[in-house]
């Protein structure tokens, strides 16, 4: 280039403040244009031709200078390249003139369509509420006394010793949840978190201003429609000194900390009553916020800037997903290309490899539990409209994205060990997905007696004549107990007396030439009585609870004895035969079509203890819509997520079939009730296949609204 070119000058209100220094050791700046409010990170070379384009030069004389002032050797080149970076981002006096039709081109490519901007902003936009930056000047004498290390320490002291009360009654702090599953409590805790949040942001503002920075909004940010408190911190960016910045982010965690410990202090300290919820919601939403929101690196809140100022790695979440591209890249496809940042490598490199995985899968969770959620919480057709959305803009327009850029980049890397390596895998997993092969899949199970009876009360009335309690072993055809029912014989001595009475009424009838035509009229009245009166009659004949097998009363009523008053079908006990035992196993919807009579089935206890070995007898045709054992339910920390009816019952909320299995030896130390997998070599079935139908069937169903 021309030596005598003039280059462009930088714009006053430019700064270029000291940065801090990079991982090799190297010094960085940053660049503040406080006009668009954007930092930029430059180089050693970059702020030095900065400071030299604060007023006219030429090419020729900035290259002496830097030659004549600094060991940099850089060419016209370099320099020429970096100021047309720096006019394209508007950072100097002068503007660029370009051909119109590359600005237009420049323009449509930057244009949004509407549809795509109403997308994002209900994805992600900001309300700013306050300008906090002159209040924050008057205050901080007062919030610096908030912060001062005595006062520090106090809240420490208090926290440790609130935590070590609530350790000695933990059940009691998590039992504590249950009082605000209610509108009042999920108020409550709603206002909690708002003020909460609102000391959080604070306590960011003022730890900047003590750091002499500005501070010019606060507000509310809305993650999906979710509101999340922000302050502008960006100029923490002028801060040189990482501890300074990672006092800046911590700020509002210590914060909330601090607010918890009190908290739980105070909880330990009260009593059952109003005082003692506020400090249980005041505690518990600060420690589960901080926990699951504010430390989590995944999401851009504080935890995300304390990794980087930790690290050392600025802007870590777009360079660490770049280098992941490229690693993968590199490694699946056999890319021969440099890194995207060859000054993040050795333990930055798996660093930042491990961060994009974590968050990653930590997105893709997210993302879709926000997607169930607004499809349950709206009304159908925006649920699905609002859901495809999520799954769209975050999933699959990334992936679609990253698949456009490998299948380019397969057709200059031609064929080598590593794609032909990835093919193969891609292949396996396809024809594993596809084809129609035998699974073996493992079903929760529970060992049943394969004879048992339950002893219920035919009829309400008084108990008699118990013979039998817990563990007591009972032979066929004895007399368990007996029911007697004062109201039953009285109605019965009432029919009777009815009965003997319309039989009188009839014989008079029979005497007289003109009643004879009240004879049918009344045989049909004596034909209903004696109907009511077989049917109360083989109810006392169902007074004795008669064993109908041989073996173990193995759960009674203690309650019961002699004299007390039970309900019609009121469960007195239940007999079984404890030396004979089957398995009912319960197999979802969509799998029970692959098992068939016969197949062979594998018991493993909970327990633990041998395995025992059986064959399916029997698979029931209607799907469970109850279950007895509680050890299998999400009431006892099992598998089936249930409901507890008012009566008791546990209704299931998920469809599952019963299958009945036989068992070709009992085990050892069997009992009834006990839990365990059971695991099926089912018919061959394709996991596609398997795929289709249920998105068919959720299509339909959700369709019918």
């Amino acid at each position: 280039m021309n030596p005598d070119t003039e280059l462009p000058v930088l714009r006053p209100d430019i700064e270029v403040h000291q940065g801090p220094a990079a991982p090799d050791g190297s010094p960085t700046y940053t660049v503040h244009d406080p006009l668009m409010r954007t930092f930029d990170k430059i180089g050693w070379a970059e702020a030095e031709v900065f400071a030299r384009l604060r007023r006219p030069t030429t090419l020729g004389s900035l290259l002496a200078a830097l030659e004549r002032n600094t060991t940099l050797r850089v060419t016209g080149r370099d320099v020429a390249e970096f100021c047309m970076e720096a006019v394209k981002k508007g950072l100097t006096t002068q503007t660029l003139t370009r051909p119109p039709e590359e600005l237009l081109s420049e323009y449509e490519r930057a244009r949004i369509h509407p549809l795509q901007w109403l997308l994002h902003h209900y994805l992600y936009f900001r309300v700013p509420i306050l300008r906090p930056d002159a209040f924050l000047t008057r205050a901080l004498p007062r919030a610096r006394l908030l912060a001062s290390r005595p006062a520090l320490g106090v809240y420490a002291l208090i926290a440790l010793a609130g935590l070590a009360m609530c350790l000695e009654r933990l059940d009691e702090y998590f039992s504590t949840f249950n009082y605000f599953f209610n509108f009042q409590g999920l108020f409550a805790f709603g206002l909690c978190v708002a003020a909460i949040k609102a000391v959080h942001e604070f306590s960011h503002a003022f730890t900047a201003k003590s750091l002499g920075l500005r501070v010019p909004v606060m507000g509310l940010a809305f993650i999906v429609m979710w509101p999340v408190a922000y302050c502008d911190v960006t100029d923490a960016w002028k801060i040189a000194d990482r501890r300074k910045r990672l006092a800046i982010t911590a700020a509002g965690m210590i914060a909330e900390l601090a607010i918890a410990g009190m908290a739980l202090t105070g909880w330990a300290l009260t009593g059952t009553g109003v005082l003692h919820g506020v400090f249980f919601v005041i505690s518990s939403s600060s420690i589960l916020s901080t926990i699951l929101v504010n430390i989590n690196p995944a999401m851009r809140f504080d935890g995300y800037f304390l990794l980087m100022d930790l690290t050392g790695i600025d802007n870590l979440q777009p360079r660490a997903f770049a280098l992941t591209r490229w690693f993968a890249r590199k490694w699946l496809l056999g890319v021969d290309a440099p890194s995207p940042d060859p000054d993040i490598r050795g333990r930055a490199l798996t660093l930042a490899l491990v961060y994009t995985a974590y968050t990653w899968l930590y997105r893709l969770g997210l993302y879709l539990g926000i997607a169930v959620l607004v499809y349950h919480k709206f009304t159908k057709v925006l649920g699905i409209f609002l859901f495809c959305v999520e799954i769209g803009w975050f999933l699959v327009a990334p992936l679609w994205g990253e698949a456009r850029v490998w299948l380019q980049l397969r057709k200059t890397t031609g064929v080598n060990r590593r794609n032909l390596l990835l093919a193969a895998v891609l292949g396996v997993a396809f024809l594993w997905a596809a084809l129609p092969l035998p699974r073996r899949i493992s079903v929760p199970a529970v060992l049943v007696a394969a004879k048992n009876l339950a002893v219920y009360a035919p009829f309400p009335g008084e108990l008699q004549g118990v013979a039998a309690g817990r563990g007591s072993r009972v032979a066929k055809g004895t007399a368990v107990s007996s029911i007697h029912s004062d109201r039953l014989d009285q109605d019965i001595a009432v029919l009777d007396l009815e009965k003997r009475i319309m039989e009188k009424r009839r014989d008079m009838y029979l005497l007289d030439e003109r009643d004879k035509a009240f004879l049918p009229q009344q045989d049909e009245e004596i034909a209903n009585i004696d109907a009511k009166l077989a049917s109360l009659l083989g109810q006392r004949e169902q007074s004795r609870q008669i064993a109908e097998i041989d073996g173990v009363m193995y759960a009674w009523d203690e309650n019961l004895r002699n004299g007390l008053p039970v309900a019609h079908q009121q469960l007195l006990g239940r007999l079984a035969d404890l030396d004979d035992f089957k398995l009912h196993a319960f197999v979802q919807e969509d799998m029970v079509g692959g098992v068939a009579l016969g197949d062979r089935a594998v018991f493993f206890s909970d327990a633990g203890g041998e395995t025992a070995a059986g064959t399916i007898k029997a698979v029931y045709p209607v799907r469970a819509e109850t279950i007895d054992y509680l050890g299998l339910t999400s009431q006892a920390q099992g598998a089936f997520p249930v409901i507890k009816e008012p009566r008791g019952k546990l209704v299931m909320l998920e469809s599952y079939y019963t299958l009945e299995i036989v068992l070709a030896k009992q085990p050892r130390g069997a009992r009834i009730g006990q839990t365990g997998v059971v695991w099926l070599t089912t018919s061959p079935r394709s996991h596609l296949a398997d795929a289709g139908r249920r998105l068919y069937r959720t299509v339909v169903r959700e369709l019918s609204f």
